[in-house]
């Protein structure tokens, strides 16, 4: 990681944890590096601990909700599209539940809400907490559609083949979720068309800032069957909470995923810059807004954004 910030060692303040929902956590945080901030999920001044230096994105964990720097960037760009689609100031995600929006805003976040020991994915419990907000998650495994315990919508879908209709919602949001999609290209395609116009796709991935063109791990060699997929390298799992087994990479994307979320309509502004008082180092962020004069995209027709190997 090439960054100037200063993080400082051997953490003892003993009586921030006597009021921090991660008072069990104090022994797994001491010695750890560490830097203090403001956290935009829970709205509390923190410390943010970073047990990997090299590699933060994934650490600088808030000692009180237990979110990383990577939930803190994607909650940077809900902040962002919510404050221009209601015009409200808003500083945190926790400020939520005290804001009138005064319009329905309509929100659909792929990763359900987990707690891994001392990481946690917040965001969609401070989202359902809004009583304008309408909230849907989803489930690739899950059997049936239900109710969360917030009243958040919870339903079983697939995201290159979406049940939702067309225009659906103001914010679409994944969290390094693309680079796990056989048909990225359709994924995209389906997200653009459930996007209202105006409405926002905010997501983090893997990808490379130093070449065009994507780098697929497997090789789609008929995309009707998975069966005929090749691998092109060992096969690489991430870590998923939702999922034991961890979850299959066929991708790390490259320069050329802002040309494809062009094609689908969407103005994409990317930003890797520090946000340190935010505790948000070494992430991205794609924050990309679907054009008002856009047309609806049919996934049977999606072309652009395949890889040669499978274009027509």
């Amino acid at each position: 990681m090439d960054t100037n910030v200063s993080f400082k060692q051997d953490y003892q303040r003993e009586d921030e944890f006597k009021n921090s929902e991660a008072v069990e956590n104090r022994n797994f945080f001491q010695f750890t590096p560490y830097i203090r901030g403001y956290c935009n999920i829970c709205g509390k001044e923190s410390v943010f601990f970073c047990k990997n230096l090299v590699h933060p994105r994934d650490y600088l964990t808030c000692m009180h909700c237990g979110s990383t720097s990577r939930y803190r960037s994607i909650a940077r760009g809900i902040i962002s599209a919510l404050q221009e689609l209601t015009s409200k100031k808003i500083k945190s995600l926790f400020d939520l539940q005290y804001i009138d929006l005064q319009r329905r805003v309509v929100i659909y976040d792929t990763q359900l809400p987990f707690s891994l020991g001392i990481v946690t994915y917040p965001i969609p419990y401070f989202l359902s907490l809004n009583k304008n907000i309408e909230l849907h998650l989803s489930d690739f495994n899950c059997k049936k559609n239900k109710i969360g315990p917030h009243g958040e919508i919870i339903s079983c879908q697939d995201l290159q083949n979406l049940k939702y209709e067309s225009g659906k919602f103001d914010i679409v949001i994944t969290s390094d979720v693309m680079e796990h999609v056989r048909l990225p290209w359709r994924a995209h395609a389906e997200i653009s068309r459930v996007t209202k116009k105006d409405g926002f796709y905010i997501f983090t991935a893997p990808h490379f800032r130093h070449t065009k063109e994507t780098h697929y791990l497997i090789k789609i060699h008929d995309e009707s069957d998975p069966s005929k997929d090749e691998n092109l390298v060992e096969p690489v799992y991430h870590g998923d909470p939702n999922a034991g087994d961890g979850a299959l990479v066929y991708q790390v994307f490259g320069l050329d995923i802002e040309d494809e979320l062009k094609e689908l309509s969407f103005d994409t502004t990317y930003t890797n810059a520090e946000f340190v008082d935010l505790g948000i180092i070494g992430t991205e962020l794609f924050s990309c807004k679907k054009n008002k004069d856009s047309d609806s995209v049919k996934n049977s027709k999606v072309k652009f954004g395949k890889p040669s190997f499978l274009k027509r």
